[in-house]
Order: structure tokens, then sequence, then C-alpha cells
């Protein structure tokens, strides 16, 4: 744990990760009399000297000398199978680079020869500085009688491993659609740095995504992490769990009908335990609870949320131990909503004593009471502010479409009143 001594405040976070923010509009459709935008999807980049992955011959491992020393590697579509980066290592400028074949058509990965707890994409041997573009990632269709499947795994190494992840589509995972579970054991992850990932189902169980290890004791930290335009619905778990970054950004993601499994401590919108950073610009709509917060640290600005019951910030102070993340500072919630369809008395219930939480400028809708309720234990060495609170009411979010199939369109918010506060994904 000592060798993590980089913790930012938030918007030294968004300015580390600006350059990988879409900038880019489209005009693409009208409103009434509102002209919406979205972003574009990002371009692959061009590849040269390629080798061509074939499932045939690869099988579900992709070795150095499977790759012919090429470092720019092509999945033929449809790739029937696991594709597992075996040993890979590449470096900061020359990284393994995998994307589908072709530039317009997303190449399949995976499929029913994937089975209970496996990943379609997981990591062997310590693979290092590897990135996946365009691809359409799938599970095995029987997902109830394969359970445990995750889309894509990308874990720890001694000295910190790096990962890309962009343009792609993950969809029927029995579990995860992204994970990184790495123990202490493993080292760190250095960075992760995913955009424009739109994960679909399944509704019976697992996380959208699940960056880092839920234990307390033994987990591998995420040294920086950036989310941006991503896309999570019909999931059974959690929307988006996050656990253990020392530096976190999230900006322009949609989480949309979670938690459909109804599971303790697993059916929230977002879960962030142990980590510092900043989340926003994001559209958090539709699970049985608002979310879970155990950490200090962390600013939640212009989110939009709506759950059918409260959410919690647990007392995270003594659960880390030594933990650099547990540093005192304020949980903030600025210029957030807070709506229920159900007649609830607080939006939050508060167990956190051992650092400040301000709610500034943020709205509830005529169903919530109170946007918290103070439960700590400890009241008077840490204060909970709220300034500026104002009812508004909730506004229900309308897509082109969330056809996991439809790739240039779906999951594009055509709700005028969000539009024009700039969340969610592909919003501007």
């Amino acid at each position: 744990m000592a060798q993590i001594t980089i913790n930012l405040e938030a918007d030294e976070v968004k300015q580390l990760f600006n350059d990988m923010l879409a900038k880019t509009p489209t005009p693409t459709n009208e409103i009434g009399n509102l002209t919406y935008v979205y972003s574009l999807l990002p371009t692959a980049p061009v590849f040269s000297n390629t080798q061509l992955l074939n499932a045939s011959v690869a099988l579900n491992s992709i070795e150095p000398t499977e790759t012919s020393k090429k470092t720019d590697l092509l999945v033929q579509n449809p790739y029937t199978d696991r594709l597992r980066p075996n040993g890979l290592v590449g470096t900061a400028s020359v990284p393994y680079r995998i994307k589908s074949e072709s530039d317009t058509v997303y190449s399949l990965v995976g499929g029913d020869k994937v089975t209970a707890s496996q990943q379609v994409i997981g990591c062997l041997n310590s693979p290092d500085y590897v990135e996946f573009y365009h691809l359409m990632i799938t599970g095995n269709s029987d997902s109830k009688n394969q359970p445990g499947i995750t889309g894509i795994q990308l874990l720890a190494k001694q000295g910190g491993s790096h990962f890309v992840v962009k343009d792609t589509v993950i969809k029927d995972m029995s579990f995860a659609g992204v994970q990184s579970n790495s123990t202490a054991s493993a080292g760190t992850v250095a960075s992760l740095d995913l955009s424009y990932i739109r994960v679909f189902g399944y509704n019976l169980d697992g996380e959208g995504f699940y960056l880092g290890n839920t234990s307390k004791t033994d987990f591998a930290v995420i040294q920086q992490c950036s989310l941006v335009h991503s896309l999570v619905t019909d999931k059974g778990r959690d929307g988006i769990q996050f656990n253990n970054h020392a530096n976190l950004y999230v900006n322009k993601c949609t989480v949309y009908d979670v938690g459909k499994a109804n599971l303790d401590q697993q059916r929230a919108l977002l879960q962030v335990q142990n980590s510092n950073g900043l989340i926003e610009n994001s559209l958090l709509f539709l699970a049985p609870e608002f979310c879970t917060i155990g950490t200090h640290g962390l600013e939640i600005r212009n989110c939009y949320f709506y759950a059918n019951a409260r959410g919690y910030i647990n007392k995270a102070s003594g659960d880390y131990p030594g933990s650099p993340m547990l540093n005192g500072k304020p949980i903030i919630f600025r210029n957030c909503h807070f709506g229920s369809p159900n007649k609830i008395n607080e939006a939050l219930r508060i167990m956190e004593d051992g650092c400040d939480i301000q709610f500034i400028n943020c709205t509830k809708d005529s169903n919530i009471t109170n946007l918290f309720l103070d439960n700590r234990l400890d009241k008077t060495s840490h204060n909970i502010t709220e300034v500026g609170t104002s009812i508004a009411a909730s506004v229900t979010p309308t897509f082109l479409n969330l056809d996991p199939l439809l790739t240039d369109t779906h999951g594009v918010i055509t709700t005028p009143a969000l539009l024009v506060r700039g969340i969610g994904y592909r919003s501007l």
C-alpha cells in the first residue's frame, strides 16, 4: 500500500483525462424546436503490418508465437471462441492492438463455446499494454445454465498493467461486462482507458462494470481509470461498481434499468468503495437503490439519479486499514438530481463520520422528503452541509433505441431536459 502516493483533487483528475474525451459532435435529429447532437463514435486506429487472428487456428489463447512478431492484430469475423492475450507484453509506444478485421463491421467474439465462469476476453501470464477496438463480445446463448461468464477481464501485474478498450459492445454476459478484480499479490493496474463501451444484459446477475476487488484487505489498487461515454442496461447487479481506485474519472455515462435480480447490497445504480476521484455528467436511472458509497475524496457532479429506494454512504473509515484513499477529504454531491417513483423519506442514509459530506445546489422530486438522513455515530468531528436544495420534477429518459445490434444509435438520449444538462452516453 505504501507505493500508492497519487491522490488528485477532482478537477485535477478531470484535467488528467481530458485528452481521452470525445469532443466532436454531429447533428442527428430534431425534437420539436430542439436540434440535438451527439458525439461521434471513435474511429479505430489505422493498422499496418497486421496479423489476422482466426479462431480455428489460434483457438482461445493468443500467444506471441502466434502473432508472427506483429503487434497489430485483426480479429476475423466471427471469432467463435475465447480470445485471451497470453503473455502479450507491449510498450507505451508499441502496444499490442487488437481490433475487428473491418472498420465498418464489428467482429463477433465469443458465443456458445464460452462456458460457465470463463471470460470471453481474459488475461493469461500478465499481458501489458494491450488495446481493444471495435469488437462485439457475446456470451453463451444459454446464460441461465452457464453462469459467471465475463466479457472482458483486465488484471493487475507487478509494476502495473495498462489496458485500453474502446468502441466495444458486450451483450448477454451471465456475470460482469468488464471486470478487474485482482488481489494485492498480483501487483497493480496502472491505467484503464475505457470509452464507448456498451453493456447489454444478462438481467439475472452481474454488474455492467466491476472494476476493483471487493475484499477490504486483499486487493490490487487501480492507479488511474477513465470511464467515459459508456452505457449499461438490463443487468442483474449494480450498474457500475468501483473499488480501490487512486484516481478515478467518469464522464458521460448512462446506467439504465439495472439491479434487476434485486440482490441485497448488489442492486444499486452505482457503487463506489475506497476510491478517490470525480464522477460527472452521467445518467443513473432506474434500480432498486440509488447508490452504495464507502470512501472519502469523491465528487459526484451533475449526475441524475432515479431509483426505488434510498442509497447509503457507509462508514468506510475503519474498513481499509492503511488505505491512502481514505484521506479525510469530503464527499461532494454538486448539481445532482434525485428522484423516485415511490414516497421515501431520504435519498441517502449517511453513516460515514470520517469526512465532511456536502450537498451543493442539488434537486429532488416531490416523492423524496429529504436528501439525506444523518445516521452517524460521531456527529461532531465532521459536518454534513446542504446548500441550495430545490424541488424539481423527474423526467423519464427516452432513447433512439436500446438494441445492442444497432451500434450507431443505441443508447443515444432524446429527452430534451436531459440533453440540456449534457448528461449520459454520447451527450455533449
